[in-house]
């Protein structure tokens, strides 16, 4: 054989083999570029999965938080029918010895206090007694009268008591839930103006 044809059965041998690797490696790219698909696929697939159980754990706890909502709102609503069968209700109206409490509510007044406020306007929520002592209050059950030594004006026949002039009487007291009621009332010589009641929760 000749040298040139040996060298060309060499050349093509060479080439062929080269081919063969060019196929194989892109074979093999091939695959691996196959399998690099599956595995993202793979793992957006997971992702999406995983963004499901998010939303669908962030829906449970918001309906959880509607329950909890709902339950409080109905535990308020109970205990305010509670309080409307146990709430006081101080007025007050004027005899010859002082000032007189009623209490008209439906439950009992607990710890009544007494003290000055300015005229036409609501209720201290700290409570600045009389300076001058007069007897306490425990308590005046529903429809129950106390009459105190409070004076609208100085009276000669009641020296030394507690005397409002042209302030208003603050009564401050509690129902059986423990919430604090206040009742204001405005004078004028011995006549009652105007009486206003309000509520605070403990814990507001």
């Amino acid at each position: 054989m000749r040298t040139g044809s040996l060298l060309e059965w060499l050349n093509f041998i060479v080439l062929f083999l080269t081919l063969v690797c060019v196929a194989w490696y892109l074979r093999e790219t091939h695959k691996m570029r196959k399998a690099a698909e599956h595995q993202v696929k793979a793992a957006h697939d997971q992702l999406t999965a995983s963004h499901a159980q998010v939303k669908a754990s962030q829906g449970q706890v918001t309906a959880a938080f509607d329950q909890l909502a709902a339950m409080r709102q109905q535990t308020a609503v109970a205990l305010d029918q509670l309080e409307g069968q146990i709430r006081p209700a101080l007025v007050a109206r004027v005899t010859n010895h002082g000032v007189e409490l009623i209490n008209i509510g439906s439950g009992p007044a607990l710890h009544v206090q007494l003290s000055p406020a300015d005229r036409s306007r609501g209720a201290y929520l700290a409570v600045h007694p009389f300076p001058e002592r007069h007897d306490p209050i425990p308590f005046l059950e529903a429809g129950q009268t106390r009459q105190t030594i409070v004076q609208c004006v100085a009276s000669p026949h009641f020296p030394g008591a507690p005397v409002l002039n042209d302030r208003s009487l603050q009564c401050t007291y509690k129902s059986l839930s423990g919430r604090v009621h206040y009742t204001v009332v405005d004078f004028t010589g011995a006549n009652v103006d105007d009486t206003r009641f309000y509520e605070h929760e403990p814990g507001e």
